[in-house]
C-alpha cells in the first residue's frame, strides 16, 4: 500500500512540474518591452480603528496614462478632491514632490530610470516642464525607451464657489456702457438701478445678478473682485446681440490701471458673440480663457471690453458675469 501511495506522489509531482515549466521558455525568450500605463499616487501614514499606523493612498487624476505612438507620455497631475478617505489637511499637502511613479510592462521585462528620473514605485521628485526617461528591457535584451513629461500639476478645490458681479464690484466703466442689478439671479424682472442712467446709484445690497446694456463699441466695465484661497476660478457670463462682427475682450488682473487702458488686450481673450436676432436673446458662454489659480486671497479686477470688429457700432448685452469654480 505504502509503495503504491509513494508511485502515486510522484506521478502527482512530475505531473505538476511539467504544468509549471510549460511556456517558461517562451517568457523567457520574449521580446516584449511594452509599458501600456502608468498610474501616480500619493502616499502618506494615518491610524487605524486600534490606533495603529497604516498605509494610506490616493491616486492621481491623469490627463494622459498611456504612450503615444511616439511612446511618449504628456501628463498633468490633478490632486482629486478630498473625501472620507482623502481629508482635507492630507489633500493640501500633496504636491509633485514625493509622488509614487509605477507602471504596468509587458511580462519578464523590467523598467529602469534613466538619468535624474526617480525610480518607479518609490517617492520621486518631479517637476513641471520636465522630461523623465525610461528604459524597459524585455526577456531576451530587446529595449524600448519611453518618455514621461509633467505638463501641469493641478491641486485646487472645485465647485464650492460662485460669485455674480454686480454694481457692488463696479469700480470703472466707460462711454454709454449702463450697468443694471436685478433683484433675482437671473437678470430679469425690473432693474434695482442702472449706474449708465443714474450717477448717484452706486450698486444695491439687494443685487443677486446684473446686465451691461446700452454699450457701445470700445465701451468697458471693470469689476473688482477678491477670490479666495486655494481654488481654480473661471469667468462666465451669456450675452445677446442682433449685430454682425461683434465680440467681447475680458481682461483680468491685479492692476487696475493698466485695465482701464483699452490698448492692453490679449487676443486670445477676445471671443466672437453670437447674432441671436435680439438684445434680449441670450446665448451662454463659457469664457475658459480666463482661469485663474488662486494659493492665498487675492484682490483681482475683470474688464469686460465690447467691440465691434465689422464697424456697424453696434455691440452686444453682457448678462450675469460670474466668477466660480
Amino acid at each position: 500500500m505504502k509503495k503504491t501511495i509513494y508511485f502515486l506522489l510522484l506521478g502527482c509531482l512530475t505531473l505538476f512540474t511539467s504544468c509549471l515549466e510549460s511556456g517558461l521558455d517562451d517568457i523567457e525568450n520574449s521580446d516584449l518591452c511594452q509599458l501600456s500605463t502608468i498610474t501616480m499616487e500619493y502616499r502618506w501614514i494615518t491610524q487605524n480603528a486600534n490606533g495603529y499606523d497604516q498605509m494610506a493612498r490616493q491616486q492621481m487624476t491623469l490627463s494622459q496614462n498611456a504612450p503615444d505612438a511616439n511612446n511618449e507620455i504628456h501628463v498633468t497631475v490633478t490632486v482629486p478632491p478630498m473625501s472620507n478617505t482623502f481629508p482635507r489637511d492630507v489633500r493640501k499637502g500633496v504636491t509633485l514632490d514625493g509622488l509614487y511613479l509605477t507602471s504596468t510592462i509587458s511580462a519578464s521585462a523590467s523598467i529602469q530610470p534613466l538619468g535624474d528620473a526617480p525610480v518607479m514605485g518609490k517617492p520621486g521628485h518631479f517637476e513641471v516642464g520636465k522630461t523623465y526617461q525610461y528604459l524597459v528591457t524585455a526577456a531576451n535584451g530587446k529595449t524600448q525607451t519611453y518618455s514621461i513629461t509633467i505638463d501641469g500639476f493641478v491641486n485646487f478645490e472645485s465647485g464650492t464657489f460662485s460669485k455674480a458681479l454686480v454694481g457692488y464690484d463696479v469700480v470703472h466703466f466707460t462711454g454709454t456702457a449702463n450697468v443694471c442689478d436685478y433683484a433675482s439671479t437671473d437678470g430679469s424682472g425690473a432693474a434695482l438701478g442702472e449706474m449708465g442712467k443714474d450717477p448717484n446709484y452706486k450698486g444695491s445690497a439687494q443685487a443677486n445678478s446684473c446686465a451691461i446694456w446700452d454699450s457701445s463699441a470700445g465701451d468697458m466695465v471693470i469689476y473688482k473682485v477678491t477670490l479666495e484661497d486655494n481654488a481654480s476660478y473661471v469667468f462666465s457670463c451669456t450675452t445677446a446681440t442682433k449685430n454682425d462682427g461683434v465680440s467681447i475682450n475680458v481682461e483680468v488682473s491685479t492692476d487696475l490701471e493698466w485695465l482701464k487702458n483699452a490698448a492692453n488686450i490679449n487676443a486670445e481673450h477676445t471671443y466672437a458673440v453670437e447674432n441671436t436676432g435680439s438684445w434680449g436673446k441670450f446665448a451662454g458662454m463659457e469664457q475658459g480663457g480666463y482661469v485663474i489659480n488662486v494659493s492665498e486671497p487675492t484682490t483681482y479686477y475683470v474688464r469686460v471690453l465690447l467691440m465691434n470688429e465689422a464697424g456697424t457700432g453696434g455691440t452686444c448685452c453682457v448678462k450675469l458675469p460670474t466668477w466660480k469654480n
